[in-house]
């Protein structure tokens, strides 16, 4: 399994200006699922690019890969949200230009899926409270964001349900445990197969489901990161103050600093919820200035980057965002 994808521009050394775009995944934390959606981004970008030049750039998030940490334990413990935060941001803030080890990028935009959209929109809080230098963010494009009351989406509701009506002594603490002795019959190949067979997976998406649930700490980090999601991902924290910075460009054109896409019925979102922060940013009225947010009109599901059809059209999502920040820039 792959600790990260990396995909550089192909102007890097005649480009006025260095961005780099840094994906955060969502749970599982496997940037591997997203390779179809990275690859046909970069290849949209390629074909415009022009003074700037965008370099792409995705990590695992952390506990996801068994090279990269100690076996987890009693003592050893998989990563809880926070810490996830604490650990991307360090690692965005560590990026350097592809062609010079030495020089941060001129602008960075942050690309969340899911509770990476969680991630994404902390460490923008993060950076404002305490900078680390060096880290330029200007734009925060957030991909199914779960930034509130996770417990609240459909999904959570029936997991909340679940953990109350079927609760037995030990069994929460190792559900780790009992998951992958039932992962243990199943061969690898047989996972994969049955994920692209019957539930439509792209051979991408399916060959790296398959290789994680077979990982040896995997499905520990993820159950792990799924309860301190549910747990701490409650009222949206950030006053509404936080969503009006902007990035202004030298000719004082401005463009929002966050971009949001939910999906039409997101069964990780309360639509109500959803909904309400519609309204409440609609209601302090039109400003470039602020948040532009969309709801998908088609049906594209919360797991896009499952399936390549989708992937693609979320690609053409975000490189029209990338095209509005051009324009703004020039």
């Amino acid at each position: 399994m792959k600790a990260n994808l990396s995909l550089p521009s192909l102007r890097q050394s005649i480009a006025k200006r260095h961005a780099l775009i840094y994906f955060v995944p969502g749970n599982p934390g496997v940037v591997e699922f997203y390779t179809d959606f990275l690859r046909s981004l970069r290849a949209l970008l390629d074909k415009t690019e022009s003074d700037t030049a965008y370099d792409i750039y995705g990590r695992n998030l952390f506990g996801f890969r068994d090279a990269d940490h100690e076996p987890f334990g009693g003592q050893n413990l998989p990563y809880e949200l926070d810490a996830q935060v604490e650990g991307m941001w360090a690692d965005i803030a560590s990026q350097r230009r592809g062609d010079s080890h030495d020089q941060p990028y001129d602008s960075v935009i942050l690309i969340g899926h899911s509770i990476g959209a969680y991630i994404v929109v902390e460490t923008f809080h993060r950076q404002s409270v305490s900078p680390k230098a060096g880290l330029n963010l200007q734009h925060g494009f957030l991909l199914f964001p779960t930034i509130s009351y996770i417990a609240r989406s459909p999904s959570g509701l029936k997991i909340t349900a679940l953990q109350q009506r079927w609760y037995l002594p030990g069994v929460e603490e190792n559900l780790h445990t009992i998951a992958k002795g039932l992962l243990f019959l199943f061969p690898q190949s047989t996972l994969q197969w049955v994920w692209a067979t019957y539930l439509g997976f792209s051979s991408q998406a399916a060959a790296t489901l398959a290789e994680w649930l077979k990982s040896r700490d995997g499905v520990w980090q993820a159950i792990h990161l799924g309860r301190s999601e549910l747990k701490y991902v409650l009222k949206d924290k950030w006053e509404d103050s936080f969503w009006d910075n902007v990035s202004t460009s030298s000719s004082g054109g401005v463009v929002p600093k966050f971009f949001f896409f939910y999906g039409k019925h997101d069964h990780w979102v309360d639509n109500d919820l959803r909904d309400e922060f519609i309204a409440r940013q609609k209601a302090r009225g039109a400003d470039p200035a602020r948040p532009s947010i969309e709801i998908d009109t088609g049906d594209i599901s919360h797991a896009f980057c499952t399936r390549e059809d989708t992937s693609l059209q979320v690609a053409e999502k975000v490189y029209t965002w990338v095209q509005a920040i051009d324009t703004f820039q020039k």
